[in-house]
């Protein structure tokens, strides 16, 4: 028999290759066969996060100090194993359907980055893929890396343990994500992002895990080697992400990143509030990762369900894929699918229960009903959704283990304070009382003796409430009880009671069921209150003030009331004789404080805190705010929290609660079992608000009136480009996109990139949680203007498009006409309280053809806040503001923040100074001359700085305009509560003789809130001639002052919806003469004044809506005064002396008057020359005639 032939053996070994790969198919894992095919562009990702795993020997058989820990985190620790282990269970039998290869875990690992839980950890995720053949992918989180916090249990007590180094991460987590790696980052130098790593991933993806973490000195804010919270990129880790990404693209993948931190907020909330939850500039992060390819990043931290989205300038989007934290409610995960068809890339995720597969067990033996996220998760973790248990839990917590202990180690309470603040009341008290009160050589009233008090004070506060905490835990857990029962509503509320078994029946919702359902709302997600009418209500009552005035009433029964008076200043007794330094102990000692209580019994006190002050308030010490501590809540609270106030900490309110609780972003009911698809970049929205179209936009003067402006803007870090399209009116005005400016025109470009903060909860004054925002300045500074001409200009970034809307400028015409509206205090703190002032403005420009706004201060709340620089500025504001030039004065609430003014107004004429406060400057326009002064800048007498007077003088000394006035943000002459303050006390002595020395005609003032007009004063009385009959004007008529010898003085009202109380003429009348006219109304106002030549027409008008109502008027006509020609010192005759002052003033040597330099101006030019001097000179000598 011959041998086979190769030929006849083929089918042979076809069909033994067939069957060999069959065998071996069926052998594999259904995993490994989905996830075969690289090109398949499908892949499913399942993410687990914030397992924050605690080994079993660490948890010290659950004793009571490990159990107060666990419940002060919301660690579910008895259900942890079982947990983990049903989530690994539901992976892997999901898995087996869908062919699932890879496990995400975002961060958060452990508890506190104990080195042994991250081994444990390990060993069970190890096993986990052993058992499985799904490969585990790590990152790291903030609690895991460096942290000092890392602690065991094991002994009963919290104890400190081996914290894990960056490196001992690493080796730790080798077999869980790095034995995939494709390339890792190494830092250049340090060790920042040094556990940065890339996956390639089956189906044609590439996972980029990125290290964020701030474990290392150089890349902590403190330069320490110690765990913070938030996240930050380093330029080295985005150079070597961006390449990554390159990389990627080349090789045809998809790009998915894993971090721990968000990349976008998933709420306000979150985002400005918490802060450190959201990767640090994660706008810049997000754009810059969006424009390179990479648009979905599995995220953690924050422990709720959470899509958020945002969009690059280029309009690439980028989604942060949050998972809850496993062992927190809801207790779910992620599995995310991703479809690649062409260029578009699908993701469909879907959220599951930790035990849809496997039921929950906990340490006890307890199985409980599927889900556990229904059955009994949020009863386990708010104590029996106790809230005011957990809360005071967590209170006491922090007073046992940090207070009480400090105190031991520091002696006392008061030194405990100190060192924990970084004070030294001491020295804070000599330096608030000076030399204090010496008799006889004894001193009884000082720093030291003061302390003495506080000491004794803080000694009965440890006696009573630290040395044993269990009577302060009761008034804790009491208050917090009666504070979460209060009612807010008339509505149920019962959305979760079947769902979670909590809710308020029949009754009102509290304080405290607003709470639970916030918690239910913000981890769970896909938050959607339309059919939550109590929720609904609670925010509706945040939009009008309703609930501020709910809290307000809260906070004086149960904190003001129930705690502080009843309870603490009720058992605190105030010792005098320790004051001395007694004893009560000694006879003396024993005497003083029998003779002190002998005292207060006839005066019907006793010793304690609330007895004395009590009693003070009813002998009238405080007279002007109330006689008792309730009386002077309800005055204070009825003075500054009026309704705009109220409505704005509402709005703040709204603005944080609402963002828990409902979710638009990317869409409503987009977090949970949703689709997105990414199509390739999109339109992207350009608007003020985002600051990709400009914002802010002002025009303010240039040197010359005539023909310089000035036009200022904001735009976010990414839009650099300072550009102008401005044309003449009457050419042809048509904008093309294009930088343009007329023939004759200069246009000064400066970008600058600076840093704009706002506060995460703004309440107007004050904010706390300041949100730092990376912004470019641009400025155009024109000149080479035609005077008295119309321009129409736009302003933006012509390469990407982005402009504003279009405005108007006109220059000053050099004639003797002149209108402008007068604006006070529009501050508000809240866009919605902006709306009186955008009514003022529109309802001034439809009713006056102005030439510029004059504002006397306070435009905001707080100087340093750009969201209310732009409430002011944009919105409804700027159809009238990029319409003319603003002069503004700095108020008191701009002089809260730093350099507010000149960050906000470009103001080129201000002379050399320091403008941390604010800015003087002056301006001339036509025939009038005007000084904005800065009363922030004052010395240490509280009065104007002899610098700013100095300048004052000079600048209107050299001024010969026909009209001269002043601006001044804080009222000098007024009918408001200001009016007696130590400020605006000295502030008047300054100006009220200095004012008619310079001839000023009125000084414009805010900061009072109310409307008063002077009769014409000088140095506190009334110096006017009278009024000299009526002048009709433009149908109006006005009852006319003619050359007033003293100086008017003007607040006109407030222009936003801030009033303060009108005290009439009652104690300021004591102070300085009754006001010519005082109005007191409700309403937003504004004044108008007309300088047309020799005449100066002035109107006050209040706003309503629309509607405008006049409320006040005059006139001041100025009468040509009789001069000689040539009498330039104005004595009667002309002689050598007067030509040597026209002399000296052409050579600008000396400062004249108006009318003397009317007297030398001999050509009628408005200055006089040395030709001029000469001409005076001879005619002096009789050599020549006029």
């Amino acid at each position: 028999m011959s041998a086979p032939t190769s030929k006849a053996k083929l089918p042979s070994k076809i069909i033994a290759l067939v069957l060999s790969l069959m065998m071996i198919l069926t052998a594999m894992p259904l995993s490994f066969i989905a996830s075969a095919d690289n090109g398949s562009g499908i892949l499913t990702l399942p993410s687990i996060s914030d397992v924050h795993y605690v080994a079993d020997f660490n948890r010290g058989s659950y004793n009571d100090a490990f159990m107060s820990w666990a419940h002060a985190n919301n660690k579910h620790v008895k259900q942890m194993d079982s947990l983990l282990d049903s989530a690994l269970a539901a992976v892997e039998e999901h898995a087996k359907q869908n062919g699932m290869k890879y496990l995400l875990l975002a961060g958060d690992l452990t508890a506190n980055g104990e080195l042994s839980n991250h081994e444990a950890l390990a060993k069970r995720l190890e096993q986990f893929e052993k058992d499985t053949g799904i490969q585990v992918i790590v990152t790291n989180g903030n609690h895991d890396i460096n942290n000092s916090n890392a602690s065991t249990f094991m002994n009963g007590k919290e104890e400190d343990t081996m914290k894990t180094t960056p490196e001992q991460f690493k080796k730790t987590y080798k077999n869980l994500g790095w034995d995939l790696a494709y390339h890792t980052y190494t830092p250049s130098k340090g060790k920042a992002g040094m556990l940065s790593y890339s996956v390639k991933l089956d189906g044609g993806y590439r996972l980029i895990v990125m290290d964020a973490g701030k474990y290392s000195k150089d890349n902590t804010e403190n330069q320490k080697d110690e765990h913070e919270t938030g996240g930050n990129i380093t330029d080295g880790l985005m150079n070597w992400i961006l390449a990554e990404c390159a990389d990627a693209k080349a090789n045809g993948e998809t790009v998915i990143g894993m971090t721990h931190w968000d990349l976008s907020p998933q709420s306000y909330f979150q985002g400005y509030v918490l802060q450190g939850f959201v990767m640090d500039n994660w706008e810049q992060v997000s754009d810059k990762l969006a424009d390179a390819g990479m648009h979905w990043v599995f995220t953690g931290h924050s422990h709720c369900s959470d899509i958020s989205s945002t969009y690059s300038d280029n309009g690439e989007s980028i989604y942060s894929i949050m998972t809850c934290s496993l062992v927190e409610f809801p207790h779910t995960f992620r599995e995310t699918t991703f479809t690649r068809t062409g260029s578009n890339v699908k993701a469909d995720f879907n959220v599951y229960d930790a035990d849809c597969v496997k039921p929950i067990t906990d340490s006890d033996g307890v199985t409980y009903e599927v889900p556990y996220r229904e059955s009994a998760s949020l009863n386990d973790q708010y104590y029996d959704l106790d809230l005011a248990e957990y809360v005071t839990n967590i209170v006491m917590r922090l007073i046992n283990e940090k207070v009480v202990p400090g105190i031991k180690e520091d002696g006392s309470l008061i030194d405990y304070i100190q060192k924990s603040f970084n004070l030294d009341l001491q020295s804070m008290l000599n330096d608030l009382i000076g030399g204090g009160i010496t008799i006889a050589g004894i001193a009884v009233f000082n720093g030291k003796n003061i302390m003495n008090l506080v000491r004794d004070i803080s000694t009965q506060l440890e006696k009573n409430y630290l040395k044993d905490t269990t009577k302060l835990r009761d008034i804790v857990y009491n208050a917090v009880t009666a504070l979460l029962n209060e009612p807010i509503s008339e509505e149920t509320s019962n959305k979760f009671a079947s769902k979670y078994g909590f809710g308020s029946g029949d009754k009102a919702g509290t304080l405290g069921d607003a709470a639970k359902n916030v918690l239910v709302y913000m981890y769970e997600g896909n938050e959607d209150i339309s059919d939550d009418e109590f929720m609904l209500d609670v925010l509706a009552q945040c939009d009008d003030g309703t609930l501020t005035d709910k809290l307000l009433d809260i906070i004086v029964k149960d904190l003001l009331h129930g705690v502080i008076m009843d309870e603490l200043l009720s058992n605190i007794e105030i010792n005098l004789e320790t004051v001395l330094g007694l004893d009560k102990s000694s006879t003396l000692g024993g005497y003083f404080d029998y003779a002190i209580s002998g005292i207060l019994g006839m005066l019907g006190s006793d010793k304690s805190a609330m007895g004395i002050i009590n009693m003070l308030l009813s002998k009238g010490i405080v007279k002007q705010y109330g006689t008792s501590v309730d009386e002077i809540v309800t005055n204070l609270r009825n003075t500054y929290i009026d309704q705009p106030r109220k409505r704005s900490v509402g709005w703040s309110l709204r603005n944080i609660l609402g963002s828990m609780v409902t979710d638009e972003v990317p869409q409503v009911n987009g977090d949970n079992n949703v689709s997105y698809t990414y199509s390739g970049p999109v339109a992207v929205e350009a608007t003020s608000e985002n600051m990709r179209k400009p914002s802010e936009v002002t025009v303010t003067f240039g040197k010359d009136t005539k023909t310089q402006a000035n036009i200022n803007w904001y735009t976010k870090y990414s839009v650099t480009g300072t550009d102008i399209e401005i044309y003449e009116e009457g050419g042809n005005v048509k904008f093309t996109g294009k930088n343009y400016v007329d023939d004759g025109i200069d246009a000064k470009k400066i970008t600058e990139e600076t840093t704009r903060t706002f506060p995460g909860v703004d309440v107007g004054v004050f904010g706390i949680f300041d949100h730092a925002l990376t912004t470019q300045r641009h400025t155009v500074k024109l000149s080479g203007l035609e005077p008295g001409v119309t321009y129409y200009y736009r302003v933006g970034d012509a390469s990407k498009g982005w402009w504003s809307e279009t405005g108007t400028i006109t220059t000053a015409d050099g004639s003797d006409k002149v209108t402008f509206i007068h604006t006070g205090d529009p501050q508000a703190s809240s866009p919605n309280e902006y709306s009186e002032w955008y009514d003022t403005l529109a309802a001034a420009n439809s009713l006056v053809d102005y030439d510029f706004i004059l504002n006397t201060g306070d435009i905001v709340d707080h100087g340093n806040n750009l969201k209310q620089w732009q409430w002011a500025l944009d919105n409804g504001a700027a159809d009238e503001i990029m319409n003319t030039f603003f002069v503004p004065a700095s108020g008191n609430h701009e002089g809260y923040g730093q350099n507010a003014t000149v960050t906000n107004f470009y103001i080129d004429s201000a002379p050399e100074q320091d403008t941390t406060t604010g800015v003087y400057y002056s301006f001339d326009y036509n025939n009038i001359h005007a000084a904005v002064l800065n009363t922030n800048d004052l010395n240490d007498k509280d009065a104007l700085t002899d610098t700013q007077i100095d300048w004052l003088k000079k600048d209107m000394n050299s001024s010969s305009a026909q009209w001269k006035f002043v601006a001044i943000h804080k009222g000098v002459y007024t009918n408001g509560t200001h009016y007696s303050d130590d400020d605006v006390t000295a502030i008047r002595g300054q100006l009220k003789t200095l004012m008619p020395e310079l001839g000023i005609d009125v000084v414009f003032q805010g900061h009072d809130h109310v409307y008063l007009r002077t009769n014409a004063l000088n140095d506190n009385k009334i110096a006017s001639n009278g009024y000299k009959g009526t002048t009709i004007y433009d149908d109006g008529a006005y009852k006319t002052m003619e050359d007033p010898e003293g100086t008017i003085y003007i607040i006109s009202g407030t222009a936003g919806s801030k009033h303060y109380p009108d005290l009439g003429d009652g104690e300021s009348g004591k102070e300085f003469p009754t006001a010519e006219k005082i109005y007191k109304t409700e309403k937003s106002m504004f004044s108008k004044v007309v300088v047309d030549g020799d005449m100066l027409y002035f109107d006050a008008f209040t706003v309503d809506g629309t509607a405008t109502k006049n409320v006040d008027s005059f006139a001041i006509k100025k009468t040509e005064p009789e001069y000689i020609k040539g009498d330039v010192n104005l004595d009667g005759t002309v002689n050598a002396a007067d030509a040597r002052l026209a002399l000296r003033n052409a050579a600008k040597i000396e400062n004249l008057s108006a009318l003397s330099i009317k007297a030398g101006d001999l050509d009628g030019d408005g200055v006089i020359t040395a030709a001029e001097a000469r001409t005076i000179l001879r005619v002096a000598a009789k050599l020549e005639h006029f």
